[in-house]
């Protein structure tokens, strides 16, 4: 999911919100989009450290 919202910062004319991110990773046309896994998806980054810049090296959190 953070490539979805990663990948659409690039998409000028599509705003990254919940609705756009589920429904870029929905599997197909015809099926609902992940909406709920989404917003627990982003709950969970957003409440997630950082990434740590310190000393040249980056780390990513576990």
């Amino acid at each position: 999911m953070a490539k979805t919202v990663c990948l659409l910062k690039f998409v000028r004319d599509l705003s990254r919100t919940e609705n756009n991110i589920a429904a870029v990773l929905a599997d197909t046309v015809d099926q609902p989009a992940p909406l709920v896994p989404v917003q627990v998806a982003l709950k969970h980054l957003i409440a997630a450290p950082k990434q740590n810049h310190s000393g040249g090296t980056d780390t990513i959190p576990n």
